[in-house]
């Protein structure tokens, strides 16, 4: 989940995550614990591993909805903010035994719940400029955190 559904993500490694996340479902429904009268954590750890796979794959699905960068979620293949798309919330519903994910608009929600704060109290082209900056900047820095990552001769 780290590495491809973390903190800088894309297309691609959010599609890897959730084909790992189906074949350790696919395992974790073929596993089998030992039978114990008395309190059988084992059994425990399997339950909870079948929550943690459908976080994951809530958390994956999410993300690969959402094609845009905004503040925690970067996609690299998505860097900029997009507004005029995007002022919306990501759901995730349980439809048909399914992951089903939808979005919500926030249009006038935003406005009701949000604190002015330093960046608010700025004009709003600057406000644009400094935080698509900000963006920018984070992208670029895990762009070249993850080129130095691969020594000459990997495969990236």
């Amino acid at each position: 989940m780290w590495q491809k559904v973390g903190l800088a993500r894309d297309e691609g490694s959010l599609e890897e995550a959730l084909r790992e996340l189906e074949a350790l479902d696919r395992d974790r429904a073929e596993a089998r614990v030992p039978s114990f009268a008395s309190y059988n954590t084992d059994w425990v750890d399997l339950l909870e591993l079948g929550s943690m796979i459908r976080l994951g794959e809530i958390i994956a699905r999410s993300a690969l909805a959402r094609r845009e960068s905004r503040a925690g979620h970067v996609r690299l293949d998505h860097p900029e903010r997009n507004d005029a798309d995007w002022l919306k919330t990501v759901v995730a519903a349980k439809e048909d035994g399914e992951v089903a994910i939808r979005t919500e608009s926030m249009q006038g929600v935003w406005d009701q719940i949000r604190s002015p704060g330093l960046v608010e109290g700025l004009p709003g082209n600057l406000q644009e400029l400094l935080v698509r900056n900000l963006a920018r900047t984070v992208v670029q820095r895990i762009r070249l955190s993850r080129m130095a990552d691969v020594a000459p001769g990997d495969s990236a």
